[in-house]
């Protein structure tokens, strides 16, 4: 792939405030090896579109900028950077977010040590000061060992986000996986789970490497745009799993784990004052629906209204 070693790829939509400091981080890696960076920018009209213009004149030979007038989402922007990257492997960074001069060399080089088609850092949240996330595991092993502790651990120490880790470029396009263009909530660990699924071999450090920014602007803002799609994005992962291996799939779905509970609880929690009810009266709404995807039941398929090949 004309000796670019990583494809950085970060969707941009109107973050005018952040986008400068998240660019200097990844421009300023100690990484020995060529990579790019692709910017996706989606229908920003609060001068985005413009930083990006003035760092890709200043970085030709490192940045390339996808412009779009409309913002077709984060899903779309990502693939929309797959499509286009030219690394042996690729990791996402969004735009609002930074990451630690060694976070491509850390990765890259856990990449090459264990093999891995996947590697995964830890990270910091950044609010008022930074302070470790859960990802404090590590773990070498093939994919669906991987997802096996994912579901059964506690808190999801191994995080679902897409960002912070490193893909097999190759991997992703043998298996096409991209990200779902009708999810722009939880979109992030449907991709996650499709790779791993396939993954062979995958790695994870406890080392943070990046650092993910909390803001009140990003979170979600109603009950419909964090549950709803939460459930969706599961089933959306039982369908795939049963595509690609039933028996695995059966005994991966076969019942709620305490991590999987302990997110929906939580989306409940953030949700239930909008709603005029308590956190526990909305959790026992949503326990139908878990247990219509947990049930290790392959008739009990949920679509979505998506079609499946």
């Amino acid at each position: 792939m004309n000796g670019t070693k990583i494809s950085v790829i970060i969707p941009v939509f109107e973050v005018k405030d952040y986008l400068g400091e998240c660019l200097n981080s990844i421009l300023n890696q100690d990484f020995k090896y060529p990579y790019e960076i692709i910017l996706s920018d989606f229908g920003s009209k609060d001068g985005s579109t413009e930083i990006c213009t003035k760092y890709e004149f200043k970085y030709p030979e490192r940045i390339y900028v996808i412009h779009s007038e409309r913002n077709y989402g984060v899903s779309a922007s990502r693939n929309a950077g797959l499509m286009s990257a030219r690394g042996e492997f690729v990791t996402f960074l969004d735009s609002d977010d930074k990451v630690k001069p060694n976070y491509l060399t850390t990765l890259y080089d856990l990449a090459m040590k264990t093999e891995s088609e996947i590697v995964t850092g830890g990270y910091y949240i950044l609010n008022k000061r930074a302070h470790r996330g859960w990802s404090r595991k590590k773990f070498a092993g093939s994919g669906k060992a991987c997802l096996k502790k994912i579901y059964s651990s506690p808190i999801l120490k191994f995080r679902t986000f897409c960002w912070g880790r490193l893909y097999k470029t190759q991997l992703l396009r043998d298996y096409r996986i991209t990200f779902d263009s009708d999810l722009n909530r939880f979109e992030d660990w449907v991709f996650v789970f499709k790779a791993l699924f396939v993954a062979e071999k995958v790695a994870f450090t406890k080392k943070p490497l990046y650092y993910y920014r909390q803001r009140t602007g990003s979170l979600m803002e109603s009950a419909e745009e964090i549950i709803t799609p939460h459930l969706k994005a599961l089933a959306r992962t039982k369908d795939f799993a049963l595509d690609n291996d039933k028996d695995f799939a059966l005994e991966l779905f076969a019942k709620p784990r305490f991590a999987i509970k302990e997110q929906i609880f939580y989306d409940c929690s953030y949700s239930h004052k909008k709603l005029n009810t308590s956190t526990r009266k909305l959790y026992k709404g949503c326990k139908e629906s878990l247990l219509q995807i947990f049930n290790g039941d392959e008739t009990k398929r949920i679509t979505d209204g998506k079609d499946h090949d």
